[in-house]
């Protein structure tokens, strides 16, 4: 008779073996699913870029960012960047400054809403606008001088980055004041505001 003992034993080592690789494989597959899963939602967090927090905070300032300065009522203003560059008009002159690469001056004859609309009663008030792109970080000067209107004018500076809100500051100008007047602010990325308060110098 043929012994088949050993026979059996071979095919139940065999068949033990089976489940063993099943296993494996098996934990194998779960293995690269969950490291799927983990890389989708690692890169779903990028969204395709690499986080803001790695670059320097100018190499942000490059895109969509902008500083504008309004002076109303008939005053002109003249604004000093951090690189001492100067754009508007000079207090000495009456010639236009552009010292700041993309930078523009504008001065509107008149303003107001009530004078477009026809009314006779409004005053148009005189506006001029120094508009500053990609702008550097740092502290900026704006000098307020001229002839202010019979009913006053103001100077506001509004600072917008793409991705962020804008912020805008805003001071009265008026006759008790003794123009020239010189207005401080800081202009940086790192402040969520982008633009501190409207400071007079020496104040």
């Amino acid at each position: 008779m043929k012994d088949n003992t050993t026979s059996t034993y071979q095919d139940m080592g065999q068949a033990g073996k089976a489940p063993q690789t099943n296993w494996k494989w098996g934990h194998g597959c779960l293995a690269v699913i969950v490291a799927f899963i983990v890389l989708y939602f690692v890169m779903q967090s990028f969204d395709g870029r690499i986080p803001t927090s790695t670059l320097p905070a100018q190499e942000l300032s490059a895109s969509d960012c902008y500083i504008t300065i309004i002076g109303l009522g008939g005053v002109q203003v003249y604004v000093t960047d951090p690189k001492s560059r100067s754009l508007g008009i000079a207090l000495d002159s009456d010639s236009l400054v552009n010292e700041i690469p993309t930078a523009d001056y504008q001065i509107n004859p008149t303003w107001g809403d009530d004078a477009a609309r026809g009314d006779s009663a409004a005053q148009p008030q005189k506006l001029v606008i120094a508009h500053i792109p990609d702008p550097i970080d740092g502290f900026y000067r704006v000098q307020v001088h001229g002839t202010l209107d019979t009913q006053g004018g103001d100077l506001s500076v509004s600072a917008r980055c793409s991705g962020k809100a804008e912020t805008m500051r805003m001071v009265i100008v008026d006759h008790a004041q003794k123009l020239p007047i010189e207005y401080q602010f800081t202009y940086s990325l790192k402040n969520p505001e982008l633009i501190t308060e409207l400071e007079v110098k020496g104040q």
